[in-house]
Parts: C-alpha cells; sequence; structure tokens
C-alpha cells in the first residue's frame, strides 16, 4: 500500500494529487483555512483512498465543527430545515475526528480502524442493517439522508453520535436494542419517526433528540435520570408517564400535552419544561400528578407547588377552562397512590 503524508502548506494540495494519485495510506498534518476547504476536499477524493489519517490537523473559523453542526451564519437552531444543508463526506469526517483519527474506506462505507465507529454510509442506502462490532454511530452519519427508510441495529450498538438521524424523513420506526446506554444530542431530530422503542438502559434523552418528530406516545425507561431540553418539543405526545428514576426534566422538554404524571425521585422540574409561545397568550402547563412521597413537589387541581414553602413550581398554573376530565388525586392510571396536598 502506498502510504503518504501531507502537510498543509507546504505546497498546494492540487498539485500534490496530481503526482501522487496511486496514493492509498494517507496521513494529514497541519492547519486547513476554512475558506481552502472545499478545494481541499474535492482534491482529497481524487485520491483511490483506503486508509485517511489526521495528525495534529486543525481547520481555522470551522463553521462545521461541533458547535456548529448546521452551517448557518449563526448557530441557532431553526423552525424548519429548509435551510439545512446536506453535509459532505469531509465534513461529516472531520466533525469526528475528536473521537476518531484514522479512517478506512470499504466499498462506499467509512469505518474507524478498529472497525467499532461508523463515520458514513453509501449514500443510496435504503434499508440500514448495523453492522456486527460497531459500538458508535458517529454525528452526522445519516444526516439529511432522504433515502433511509428502515433501520435495524444490533446488540453491538452502544452509543448514537449527535445529529446521525436527524432529517431522516422516510424514517418511521426505530427500536433501540437495550445495548445502547447514550444518544447525542439531536441525534433524531426533524426525522418523520412515528413508533420507537427505547433502550431499556439509556442514561438520558439528551437535548433535542426527538424535537420536531411525529411521535404520539413514548414509554421512558427507568434507566432514564434526564430528560433534557427540548427533548420531546413539537412532537405530538398527549399524555406522559415519568418513570421512577428520573430526576431533571429540563426547559421545553415536551409539547403540546395534556397531562403529566412526576415520580417519587424527581429532583428538578423547570418552570418551563412544556413549551410556551408567549407568557400572555393563555397557554398552561399540562394537568400535573405527583407521587405522594415525592420530597420536593406536590400537586393540587393539576398544579405543581412546592412542599417546603407552597409556592407555584411552574411558570403557571394549571389554568385550562374545562379543567382536565379526572378528578383531582386519581393517578390510578399511572400506579400512584392518591397524593397528598401536605405543604
Amino acid at each position: 500500500m502506498n502510504t503518504q503524508t501531507f502537510t498543509i502548506g507546504t505546497e498546494p494540495f492540487s498539485q500534490w494529487v496530481k503526482s501522487h494519485k496511486d496514493v492509498e495510506d494517507l496521513t494529514l498534518q497541519g492547519t486547513l483555512a476554512d475558506e481552502d476547504f472545499e478545494d481541499f476536499e474535492k482534491n482529497l477524493f481524487l485520491l483511490n483512498l483506503k486508509v485517511l489519517r489526521f495528525c495534529n490537523f486543525h481547520i481555522t473559523d470551522h463553521k462545521y465543527d461541533e458547535n456548529h453542526f448546521i452551517p448557518f451564519e449563526e448557530n441557532v437552531l431553526m423552525d424548519t430545515v429548509d435551510d439545512y444543508q446536506k453535509l459532505t463526506l469531509f465534513q461529516i469526517i472531520t466533525i469526528n475526528i475528536d473521537r476518531v483519527k484514522n479512517f478506512i474506506f470499504c466499498d462506499g462505507w467509512i469505518f474507524s480502524e478498529d472497525k467499532k465507529t461508523l463515520i458514513h454510509a453509501p449514500e443510496n442506502i435504503t434499508d440500514y442493517i448495523h453492522p456486527e462490532g460497531v459500538e458508535y454511530i458517529g454525528k452526522g452519519v445519516f444526516f439529511k439522508n432522504l433515502n433511509l427508510k428502515t433501520v435495524t441495529f444490533n446488540n453491538s450498538l452502544i452509543e448514537i453520535g449527535k445529529y446521525a438521524f436527524a432529517d431522516c424523513e422516510s424514517l418511521c420506526e426505530l427500536v433501540l436494542p437495550n445495548s445502547v446506554t447514550k444518544l447525542g444530542e439531536f441525534a433524531f431530530s426533524f426525522a418523520e419517526i412515528e413508533k420507537i422503542k427505547l433502550s431499556e438502559n439509556l442514561q438520558e434523552i439528551p437535548d433535542g433528540c426527538f424535537q420536531f418528530t411525529d411521535l404520539e406516545e413514548i414509554i421512558i425507561p427507568h434507566s432514564v435520570r434526564r430528560i433534557g431540553s427540548e427533548a420531546f418539543l413539537c412532537a405530538f405526545i398527549a399524555d406522559v408517564i415519568i418513570p421512577e428514576g428520573v430526576e431533571k426534566i429540563e426547559r421545553e422538554a415536551f409539547d403540546k400535552l395534556n397531562s403529566i404524571s412526576l415520580p417519587s425521585s424527581l429532583k428538578k422540574i423547570a418552570p418551563d419544561f412544556y413549551y410556551e409561545k408567549d407568557c400572555n397568550s393563555g397557554e398552561h402547563p399540562p394537568y400535573i400528578e405527583v407521587h405522594p412521597e415525592n420530597p420536593i413537589y406536590y400537586a393540587e387541581n393539576g398544579t405543581l407547588y412546592f412542599k417546603e414553602t407552597g409556592a407555584l413550581a411552574l411558570d403557571a398554573p394549571y389554568n385550562a377552562e374545562d379543567g382536565y376530565p379526572r378528578n383531582d388525586g386519581d393517578c390510578a392510571h399511572c400506579c400512584h397512590q392518591p397524593p397528598t396536598t401536605e405543604q
């Protein structure tokens, strides 16, 4: 195998490529200017690469790094993905070099050298069957893949990276194996997922993970300790039971809720855990029920209060005009005992 090292800045990369067309194993080092990114990428893949390595490699002001994953002028999440640009192959590789330094190319697939991380799948793939032995699906691997319809995981999978399946508009159903312990932020955002089974060993549901999906219900496993900001924002879940084990629920984690049942393990819930467009719009939090043994909160008439002070725990009381069709204290649907009104 022809092995070479190229140091950025020593000579024009396009000229170097012309005289090294037979390179199969390339090490890149040095600093790549952001404005040279596209031209560098175009020339890089003129080589018949089998292995790509990075050694002390940097990109100046790189707008495709982890903190600016979607290439906008400002790092904000838009209400639509119409302007999201599909990431190129080199962009996907470079946003994953925080974990992977050596990449191997195999018939349209790209893996880490130890084959434990998937970095890229063929563009035309419609049915993804997870390769045995792959433990991590990297950042953005399937981002905006409009062809992907089905995904079959196996028990070698442990983690799914940030934005890995975001904006997969043909992906409707997923089953995560119990081997999965971690999901990346926004991993499935804007995917048109209607149904999902989560791993029973999942540690948290991170920020934005299922925002703007078509989910209408969710069963959260007892292993989850935190539900992140905007985790289910703009999903269509009407009623949710938070299981024992969950300790934190962050801002705007849910949207469009009618009711929510909270466990005794809950230590913190953001005052605006439900999405509210405007404080003066008449929107209200969902009908709240909380386990009577929760040491911090209690609920009365669907409103959440602090036990120690009796103060309102959310931004607004439950204020639906016609109330919620359930007698206060009726927690039978979530296997709680009738809550007290202890203050």
